[in-house]
């Protein structure tokens, strides 16, 4: 063999190793790809049956209220109110990396929007109108919206919050004409262009994506109102579950002062909580005369629906589940009425 055919067969030599670990890298590096994919694919799986089994859990404390009011010495449920970790025993986990943690809270601590619903034969109640408005009074609505940094787009209108209410009429309503309720404010569908009417079909599926769709509610005041608003229709408000910005949205004459007294005596130091059965005596004894007597139509000691919110922490993925149930009673499981997992 010549030098020359010698230095040929080197050279290939050299090329056939060199594409062999090529083909060897792309080989490791695509099992690798592979296996981070199963085992992603075999986390997500894993972590749908624990967030399921975690609402599981959610519902057999709810099933077991079964007191007449909120009482936190013995609704097993109400130690989840701030979130709390699950023991991975009561799971059945026996995997040291992953972490349960379950929220509970009563929907019907929140103002229900579906009250701002109405049809031709229908007309929406005028205390729920009023007392949206006032809650988003409370929470700054009539102020300006601060400026939207590095933003060249004209500032959009800004509505009042009896606008504002306005326009969730004209979404819920069944017609394509403007709300006009007596002595508030009107809205503003019938202005709207043929063809960008609400869809007008008495319904709120997602409070979160489908508050942006209503003229007026910029991702700020959405962000700020959706912990005080619920998409569900009940209509009493749960007054050992409200916060302050929802009670003292409930009455035009209840006051800063009444507001306080009421969520000091709901706690057990405070001789509460309100129970159905002494509710209007003892609203009576905190807020005096027809404001009281208003306050205690409006309420109720417990609530029927329920938000869930369940966490797992598996390695360094978090997977997340939101649920609302409902409380059916008789001793049956409540009933879940929407699922999401994330």
């Amino acid at each position: 063999m010549t030098p020359q055919q010698r230095g040929v067969a080197l050279i290939m030599v050299i090329l056939m190793i060199a594409i062999s670990s090529a083909i060897l890298v792309a080989l490791t590096d695509s099992t690798y790809v592979a296996m981070r994919l199963n085992s992603a694919a075999e986390q997500r799986v894993k972590a749908e049956y624990i967030l399921k089994s975690a609402i599981n859990v959610a519902q057999t404390l709810i099933k077991n209220d079964n007191n007449d009011f909120d009482n936190p010495d013995t609704d097993l449920w109400l130690k989840f109110s701030d979130g709390m970790e699950i023991p991975g025993d009561l799971l059945g986990l026996q995997e040291a990396n992953v972490r349960v943690s379950l929220l509970i809270s009563s929907e019907g601590r929140k103002i229900p929007l579906m009250q701002l619903k109405s049809n031709s034969s229908t007309q929406v109640p005028t205390k729920w109108v009023e007392i949206t408005a006032r809650l988003f009074e409370n929470l700054g609505f009539d102020q300006p919206s601060p400026p939207t940094q590095g933003s060249n787009k004209a500032p959009s209108k800004e509505f009042s919050s009896k606008e504002l209410v306005a326009n969730i009429i004209d979404y819920l309503d069944t017609d394509e004409d403007s709300a006009n309720v007596p002595n508030f404010a009107q809205g503003m569908e019938g202005d709207l262009p043929k063809g960008q009417e609400f869809r007008n079909d008495n319904r709120i599926d997602s409070l979160a994506s489908e508050l942006s769709a209503i003229p007026g509610f910029t991702s700020d005041k959405i962000q700020r109102l959706l912990p005080f608003v619920s998409a569900r229709s009940f209509s009493k408000i749960n007054i050992n579950a409200a916060p302050p910005e929802v009670i003292k949205a409930l009455d035009v004459d209840l006051n800063d002062a009444a507001a306080d007294r009421i969520i000091q005596f709901r706690n057990p130091a405070g001789g509460g909580p309100f129970t159905a059965n002494d509710l209007s005596a003892k609203l009576g004894d905190i807020v005096e005369g027809p404001t009281g007597q208003r306050l205690a139509s409006l309420v109720q000691a417990e609530g029927n629906f329920f938000e869930i919110i369940a966490k797992v922490e598996y390695g360094t993925a978090t997977f997340l589940a939101s649920a609302t149930l409902k409380k059916t009673g008789n001793g049956r499981m409540p009933k879940i009425l929407s699922l999401q997992i994330y």
